[in-house]
């Protein structure tokens, strides 16, 4: 059978994918919907963000777990009666029974009301004290973390809160003391509805209407003075929050309020222990906000009697630096104004009353000593130096004896045995020195400070050289120095430093290395005899000579010039200068020394000025004023008599180094001005005698050749020099100073330019001045930038109209090229010179100024907005504008209300809040301004428009300050209408 064929299917086509439709890219998608599901549907075992998974069973995370279902809810819902349910009604154990009897007896006598909220308050404040002994179980690996969970510090925050809502500030508000509870929300304020309920005074027929007030502050008082006097987180919490500043008040309270019978000797002494808890610039802090609040006499007496001295005692003992830095603002900013400035000083010299001179200056100087010591702040140590100028102003002997006499003992100790000045006492006094010498005091405070020193100072200079260790310090100190007494003492210091050239030390002290490897002064050894001093003074002469050239390198000129003059005049003349001093010749061997080397390696310096060199050297080389002679002689002869004068060892000995000088002289200078051409005749002369003389064979070659020069030289045009030539020599030094690394001379540059001014030079233009300073504005250290301040008030002074013409034209930063800062400290420049002129303040330099500050203030739709800083500067100036002088503003004065209001009316979103404030003020200012003068009335025709507006903006502005402000202007018109009325009446009465 044949095999059977088996048809196959046919197979089915291939199928291609079907091909997508292309989209068009610019197609509107249509939007997506989504169903809005509640947390809950979506995770159903959902605990909530704030409630962790875990609650933990320790006793601290049990003790939270229960606070957290006592003070369940918002703050401003939970009443003491809400708050007492829920901790006594579903209690039911013995020991809460116990303690609430025991609670209860205390406060017996009192109403329902009181004892509800005794029981509860302290309850709260046990609970507090639990939470800190619980949280210090947890022991932690790492001593930096807190002890208490984030998730607890929330309830802990509550639970404070609570405490001071319900104890502190029922009682509190009674007596109108504390802070406002609006000022501690200003986050929330207007949507807060919490409100204080004040604890009522008890019925009339009690003894003291106030004693259950008094009870409850005790209780709070016990109980947070065992929280804070123990270190934990939860005092650190509280210190840092809200807490201390309660406990502070609560103390104060029971301190001061007359109805409260305490025993207030011991609060007082306990007060001490209470403020040493916090930092003292916490201190200042709550202090200056409880002055700024309203409460009663007695209250405000006690905190500004503690504010005022503060500075004095400290618990810490840093009352003058936090002061500083408070005032100055320091942790906030580092801009720093003369204004501020003078504020520390003010407060520091204002001694309280209840202090001794003594006592408080030995204090005060002990501080500023420590501060001088730190020389990387510098801007606390130029205020310290400011402190000590102004009190130096007042009292000399008081900077003398507290503050100056600390550096002299220092650096001249009495006898004794072994370390007379420690390493670390040593390197502080430099410090001192160092900080001093930056700010640059006023010359003649400089000069009292360092003539006691200034011996030491070189013999440390010398010590460290010899033993190569670091002395670019204790020159920089010393080159400080000497620029700026420099037009004070001329070479005085210098002449010192030589007639002590080989000193190294004092009579009974001298320098040492420590085992620190640092320099110590110790008791000096028994004297050398007199063959070893002769061999110690061979020795230290060349290297000490050395260590003085290399010195006066650095010093300016014309100290070299007149050093070397002093010295010469002191070598050709000795027995006129000298006497007969046993030691004149271990003197007149170092005079000549340091003579060859300042004449060698200064000669193009001494050639600057040649006159008074020239005239010493003319009277050196004139045999008759050496030693007149009895005989006349002429011209052409000279008689043995006057060889055997001319064959003195002093001639022979000096004559070299006198020619070689003049020789300097004659090819520095090529041409002299009338009066050195009549010097250098008569030294020709002389010359011409000299070379005929039977001396050495190079002196009379010398003396002849420099005869021949002089003749080619008077031959030629005299030189002419006026009065513009040494302003520019005087310009010249301003200019290098003012490029100077060490800022003294920095500051030294400035003061030259002020001569210049002053003298009203025509080597300089006013405009090259002013230019000169704002470039420095910039400067980043404090006490340059303040001293162009200082200047610029001064430039104002000379020359009004042109510099504040010049200055206002950079402070509206017309050609754009101004930054921020400097125009800060050109309105603060304006500030001083209005406060200095007061009356004077008016006509054209008024309106510059008044132009300026109204056109910074202003806001238009093509101008960028300023920044809110220079706007309040200019408000601030506007407003002592119209307290100095309101008569020479009296054409601009509605023309600044309109401003203000503009502010108040346009300016009310939150980030404008401060210009709103400081519009406020300015109006305050305009008020007391005109009602304090009789010929400038308030304008008219603004007199109902300034109170609509100021009550406007106190019932509807969204910042806190602003409402205070506009209260405390309107209590201020409010004053100001009644004593009007009263002066009416009165002189309706006498006729």
């Amino acid at each position: 059978m044949p095999p059977k064929i088996e048809v196959l299917p046919d197979a089915e086509p291939i199928k291609k994918s079907p091909v997508k439709p292309r989209k068009n890219p610019f197609e509107v998608r249509p939007k997506k919907t989504t169903v809005k599901r509640e947390a809950l549907e979506v995770y159903p075992q959902r605990k909530g963000l704030n409630k962790p998974e875990n609650l933990g069973n320790k006793p601290v995370d049990l003790k939270f777990q229960y606070l957290a279902r006592v003070l369940d809810g918002r703050i401003d819902e939970t009443s003491v009666d809400l708050l007492y349910e829920r901790i006594f009604a579903t209690s039911s154990e013995q020991s809460s029974q116990e303690w609430k009897d025991q609670q209860l007896e205390k406060v017996a006598d009192f109403s329902n009301e009181v004892q509800k909220r005794y029981l509860v308050v302290s309850s709260l404040l046990d609970d507090l004290i639990e939470v800190q002994t619980f949280s210090e179980e947890n022991d932690l690996k790492d001593p930096n973390l807190i002890k208490i969970s984030l998730h607890d510090i929330q309830t802990f925050s509550k639970l404070i809160i609570s405490i001071l809502i319900h104890g502190i500030y029922p009682v509190l508000s009674t007596f109108s003391i504390g802070i406002p509870i609006e000022k501690r929300q200003l986050k929330d304020f207007n949507t807060s509805k919490l409100k204080i309920e004040k604890l009522k005074p008890e019925s009339a027929k009690s003894a003291n209407q106030y004693l259950s007030h008094q009870v409850l502050l005790e209780l709070i008082y016990e109980k947070f003075s065992i929280l804070l006097n123990k270190e934990s987180d939860v005092k650190q919490l509280m210190i840092k929050g809200t807490g201390f500043s309660d406990f502070l008040v609560i103390t104060i309270a029971l301190i001061t309020v007359p109805q409260f019978q305490v025993n207030r000797q011991k609060l007082l002494e306990e007060f001490q222990s209470v403020i040493s808890i916090p930092e003292t610039y916490e201190l200042f802090q709550t202090y200056t906000l409880l002055i700024s609040t309203r409460s009663p006499p007695y209250f405000r007496a006690f905190v500004m009697e503690k504010l005022t001295s503060l500075h004095y005692d400290a618990p810490k003992n840093d009352g003058v630096e936090t002061l500083i830095e408070f005032v100055l603002g320091l942790r906030k900013n580092d801009d720093v104004t003369l204004e501020k400035l003078d504020q520390v000083a003010n407060i520091v010299l204002r001694k309280p009353k209840h202090i001794g001179t003594v006592e408080y200056f030995e204090n005060i100087s002990k501080q500023c000593y420590d501060l001088l010591v730190n020389i990387n702040k510098p801007t606390i140590t130029s205020c310290v130096g400011h402190l000590i100028e102004k009190l130096w102003f007042k009292n000399d002997r008081i900077v003398k004896d507290f503050f100056f006499s600390k550096v002299w003992n220092i650096f001249d100790p009495p006898s004794g045995s072994g370390v007379l000045v420690t390493e670390a006492e040593l390197n502080n006094s430099i410090n001192v020195l160092i900080s001093l010498s930056k700010k640059g005091l006023e010359p003649e405070i400089t000069t009292v400070l360092f003539n006691r020193i200034l011996v030491a100072l070189w013999s440390y200079l010398v010590f460290l050289r010899q033993h190569q260790k670091l002395y670019e310090a204790i020159t920089g100190i010393l080159i400080s120095y000497f620029t700026l007494i420099k037009d004070n003492e001329d070479a005085y210091g210098l002449r010192v430093l030589v007639q002590n050239l080989l000193s190294e030390g004092g009579e009974y002290w001298q320098f040492e290395i420590g085992s620190n490897g640092l320099v110590q002064i110790v008791s000096k050894p028994k004297s050398l005899s007199s063959t070893a001093k002769m061999n110690q003074f061979i020795r230290n002469l060349d290297n000490f000579s050395g260590y003085f050239l290399d010195f006066l390198s650095e010093v300016d000129d014309e100290l070299i010039q007149q050093l070397f003059l002093q010295l010469l005049d002191k070598w050709l003349f000795p027995k006129e200068q000298l006497g007969q001093d046993i030691n004149n010749d271990f003197f007149m061997l170092i005079d000549l020394r340091l003579l060859e080397g300042i004449g060698s390696k200064f000669k193009d310096v001494l050639a600057k000025t040649p006159q008074d060199i020239l005239r010493i050297v003319r009277d050196f080389l004139n045999p008759e004023l050496v030693k007149p002679s009895t005989v006349e002689q002429s011209n052409d002869e000279v008689d043995s008599d006057d060889e055997d004068d001319f064959d003195s060892g002093i001639f022979h000995q000096t004559l070299p180094v006198v020619l070689e000088l003049l020789s300097a002289i004659l090819s520095e200078t090529p041409s002299f001005d009338k009066e050195s051409r009549e010097l250098v005749i008569e030294i020709q002369k002389s010359l011409g005698k000299i070379a005929s003389l039977d001396l050495q064979k190079s002196l009379q070659t010398s003396s002849r050749a420099l005869h021949d020069r002089i003749e080619t030289l008077v031959n030629g045009t005299p030189a002419t020099t006026n009065q513009l030539d040494k302003d520019g020599e005087i310009l010249k030094r301003a200019i290098t100073s003012l490029n100077d690394p060490l800022v003294p001379i920095r500051a030294h540059g400035l003061h030259l330019l002020r001569q210049l001014v002053e003298l009203r030079s025509e080597a300089i233009s006013l405009d090259f001045v002013i230019e000169l300073h704002l470039v420095q504005l910039k400067d980043s250290e404090p006490y340059i930038y303040l001293n162009v301040i200082k200047g610029l008030r001064s430039l104002m002074d000379l020359h009004p109209k042109e510099t504040i013409r010049i200055l206002v034209s950079s402070y509206v930063n017309e050609n754009k090229d101004m930054g921020l800062d400097e125009r800060l400290k050109i309105g603060e420049a304006f500030l001083g010179y209005i406060q200095t002129n007061f009356q004077m303040f008016t006509g054209d330099t008024a309106k510059l100024i008044v132009d300026a500050t109204l056109s910074t203030i202003r806001l238009s739709n093509d101008k960028e907005k300023e920044d809110n800083r220079l706007r309040m500067s200019s408000m601030s100036l506007l407003g002592v504008c119209c307290t100095s002088n309101p008569l020479g503003m009296l054409e601009y004065l509605e023309d600044i209300l309109d401003c203000a209001f503009g502010i108040l009316e346009l300016e009310t979103d939150k980030e404008s809040a401060i210009m709103r404030r400081s519009a406020v003020v300015l109006i305050h200012d305009i008020i007391l301004g005109t009602s304090e003068s009789d010929t400038v009335p308030f304008p008219s025709r603004y007199r109902d428009k300034v109170i609509t507006i100021l009550t406007y903006t106190k019932d509807n502005d969204n910042d806190l300050l602003v409402r205070e402000q506009c209260t405390k202007v309107l209590d201020t018109i409010a004053e100001l209408a009644q004593l009007g009325m009263e002066v009416a009446s009165e002189r309706y009465r006498t006729g």
